[in-house]
Parts: C-alpha cells; structure tokens; sequence
C-alpha cells in the first residue's frame, strides 16, 4: 500500500482561522499518542524508514513508512493491533513481512540490527481531521498539534496534513492548492519521524540532501523519463527548501541555501532540456523557480565571491579585503512565497502523473529508442557549444563567459540524468572531467563579480579601486586555467 500525502508547516496566527474551517466542515477531534523505533544508531532513519506503535482513541495501530517514488508518496503498511489500554503491545515485525514496506525494512538492515530495536522517541497530538469530497474523490484533512518528545528534549508539532483517500491525486492537488492559498501554508516533507530521529540526536536540523540519480526502468518512455527526473530534482529542492521553511531568518544554514539552488537549476534544466518529451510542461513554471533561484542566489553568490577573493587580496595587502553589501533577500520568505508553493505543488502534481505507456513490447522498444535520440541531440548541442568555448573562452567578454558557465552546467546535469541508461563506466568517466572545469570556471565568475562589487564600492571608497584593479588583472590567470579546462571536456569521450 502506498501513501500520497502532502504536510504543510502551518503559521501560528492561522490556527484559529484552520480550527474553525476543519469544524464547519464536520471535523472531530482524537488524541494521538505514538512509539518509534530504531536501532541506536538510527539505522531506520538513515534509510527513511519509520516504525510505530500509535494509540489512536483507544486502538493500537502498528505502522511500517518506507520510501516511495517521492518525498510525498511513501510506502505504508498498517496492522490494527486492538484495545491494549495505555500500555502498547508488543512490536511485531512478522506483521509487515509479506508488505513492500517490510522488504524494504529487510533490504535496509539485517537480522542482528533489528533485534537492537527500541523506543527512541515518540509525539503526542491532538489531530482534528474530517474527509474532503471532489466528484467522488476523498482526501483526509488532518490538523496535528502536540509534541514530539525524546528524552527530555521536545518540540512542538503544528501541521496539516492532506491524504488522498481513494481516486486519482488530482482532487488532493486542487485541495491543496486552494488551503495553500487561503492559510499561507506551506509545503514540507519533514516527517514526524525525521524530526523525531534528530532530536534524538540533539540536532536541531537535517544535512542538506544533495542530487541523487532519478530510479529508471530498463525501458522508458519520453514522459516516464522526464517525470522520473522531476521526482529525484524536487525531493532535493522539497527537503532544503523544508529545513530553510522550519528555521528562523537569522539562523538559515548557507548549505540548505546551497543545495536548494542546485536543486533549482537541476529542476530548470529539466524542464528545459526534456520539457518537449511531454506536453503537459508549462512554460509558466520558469519565472517562479527563476525568482526563488535568484532570490537565494544574491546572498550566496557573494558570500562565496568574498571566501575566494580575500586570501587573494590579504597576499597583496590590499586597503581593502571586502565591500559593503546591501542586506539581500530573506531565503524564508523566498520559500513561503505564494507563486513559488503553487510552483511546486504543481510540479508535484505533473511528476507523479502516471504515465499508461504501450501496449507492445515492439512499441514499449521504439519508445525507448526515441528518447534516446533526443538526449543525443540534446547532449550533443551542448557539448559542441563547449567544444567551440573551449577554443575561445579567453577572449570572451565576462558576459558570454558566464553563459558558457551556465551551459557547462546544463551539459553536467543533462548527463547526470542520462548516465543510468548507459552502461559500463564511460558515463562515469565523461562527467569526471566535467567537475574539474565547472569549479574552474565558477572561480574566474566569482572573481569577476567580486570585481564589480569592488568598482562600484570604489564610487564612495577609493581604498576599493586597487582590489578591482587587482583581481581584473588576475582574472586574465583564471580565464586561462578555464580554457584549459574546457579542452579537457571536448576532449573527452561522449557516452551517448
């Protein structure tokens, strides 16, 4: 059994409000008290699995989660457990054994772990929910208030979650969208588990989760393989953008920030690179993504121009080591953004569209086929862009030199997706010599956009005059060591 379900971190000063709307429409309320389970080092959650016994009213229910296809679409099996008063009953693992969950349970931990399972941490609440009719589709509104509890360490619970109960996910989307609209909610796939393991661990947030590669069958369509890649971009982007949502303005982690935007410029090359494969892409999903990525990117950007550029000029013992920066956007209120929610809620919705594919093999092979001409046309376009950059990059102006900076990237990530349909090692060894030449180009742009910072310092402090002069000069040094760099990757052998 699989379990579609959107969380939404829900604002303080909307709870009334939230309260009063999940009653009109016939809401009642349980107490929720439940047990999690882990090895002592966490060995389920590493693996995102969670493991429970919940009482709810007056029923025990134990509950296996493993991952499904996304961040919100999980693998889930429950088994009633009966009236045991407030003492929980034994767990049972047997009860899971013949579940997608329970293989997914054994894959990640084998028989000695799972005889060092114990309670770790457990979450009381309140949970007010009613069901949701859309032309006889039927989506379970849940409002959770309470604790999560681990030692002597808590943390607050105050959450909506939205559950399709039966039907296709489109009433879900639509529900979600209009209450995201209506309340200022947003999107977050910290589960109850999740949140439970770190505070275990005395950790106040996550680790930034970085690009993992899209699951492919051995034979994928266009569409299948384009929803495939949206799925693994937005659980990077859903699961940063979670972490930054759940922190305070002053106190956002620059990593979260970091692989947030990664996320979005995966997310953009995409939808720009493979949108043709489906029809269903809007082009108005772009202006959203490209504010937020913006938006993060002026604090980032020169954060890490200055980390370059500093040991430079103290060598030099230049006047003056850094400039003054105008406070930039705040990464919170980029996340909340209303436009940039309806975005991803969309996006969502379209990745786990199911895709009918063929009737035939012969057509399931042609399919297949197919795809695989275009991402050769793709990954060939931009390659020979490089391939023509690495020839001239020297003698480019600042502007086009970014450009190609930018296609560098589009050619990496392209790859990147691309690489699980080809076999042997050569796609492993074709993206090898495209790391080196992104990190030589991002130096020479970094240190072209800390020399504008200090020309336009020096208009009011002419101390900022000799570091642009400075870093002007040396950025003939990294032109060519970028050059070089490129040759590197029309050198290298294509794997497509």
């Amino acid at each position: 059994m699989s379990e579609l379900e959107l969380k939404f971190q829900v604002p303080a000063e909307v709870v009334p409000a939230l309260r009063a709307e999940l009653k009109r429409r016939g809401a009642q309320a349980t107490s929720l008290a439940a047990l999690y389970f882990d090895t002592p080092d966490f060995a389920l959650g590493r693996a995102r699995i969670a493991l429970r016994l919940r009482r709810e009213g007056t029923e025990w229910v134990q509950t296996l989660k493993a991952s499904g296809r996304s961040a919100v679409d999980r693998l889930e099996h429950n088994v009633p457990r009966g009236r045991n008063g407030s003492a929980p009953p034994q767990l049972d693992l047997d009860l899971h054994r013949d579940s997608e969950a329970g293989a997914a349970l054994r894959d990640a931990i084998g028989k000695p772990a799972l005889a060092t399972l114990a309670q770790r941490y457990g979450t009381e609440v309140t949970r007010l929910a009613c069901d949701l009719r859309i032309d006889g589709m039927v989506v379970e509104a849940a409002f959770d208030e309470g604790t999560i509890g681990a030692g002597s360490r808590t943390e607050r619970i105050c959450e909506l979650e939205l559950e399709r109960k039966s039907g296709a996910p489109d009433a879900l989307f639509e529900i979600a969208k209009a209450w995201s609209d209506y309340a200022g909610l947003c999107l977050n796939t910290r589960s109850k588990a999740m949140r439970g393991v770190l505070l275990a661990q005395g950790k106040s947030r996550g680790p930034a989760v970085k690009a993992r590669k899209p699951r492919l069958p051995d034979m994928v369509s266009g569409p299948q393989f384009l929803r495939s890649v949206l799925r693994s971009t937005l659980d990077q982007v859903l699961a940063n953008a979670s972490e930054i949502a759940d922190s305070k303005s002053s106190d956002v982690d620059e990593e979260h920030v970091h692989q947030l935007r990664v996320g979005l410029r995966r997310l953009r090359t995409a939808l720009r690179e493979l949108g043709p494969l489906d029809r269903g892409v809007d082009p108005r999903w772009e202006a959203p993504l490209a504010h937020a990525f913006a938006h993060l990117g002026e604090a980032r950007d020169a954060v890490t121009a200055r980390r370059v550029v500093r040991p430079l000029l103290e060598r030099t013992q230049a006047p003056l080591y850094e400039w003054t920066m105008a406070a930039p956007p705040d990464p919170v209120a980029t996340v909340h953004d209303h436009a940039f929610q309806a975005t991803l809620l969309d996006l969502l919705h379209f990745a786990l569209k199911h895709d009918a594919g063929v009737d035939s093999a012969e057509a399931a092979a042609e399919a297949h086929a197919h795809l695989l001409g275009f991402l050769d046309k793709r990954l060939s376009r931009l390659r020979n862009r490089m391939r023509k950059a690495a020839g001239t990059f020297e003698c480019m102006p600042i502007d086009e030199q970014h450009r190609a900076r930018k296609q560098l990237k589009r050619l990496r990530y392209l790859a990147e997706f691309a690489a699980p349909l080809a076999k042997g090692k050569a796609a492993k060894r074709f993206l090898e010599c495209l790391e080196p030449a992104q990190d030589a180009l991002g130096r020479h742009v970094d240190i072209a956009v800390a020399m504008a910072h200090f020309r336009t310092a020096a208009d009011t402090d002419l101390r900022a005059m000799f570091a642009a002069r400075y870093l002007e000069a040396y950025l003939g040094n990294t032109a060519r060591i970028a050059q070089s760099a490129l040759r590197e990757v029309a050198q290298a052998r294509r794997f497509w």
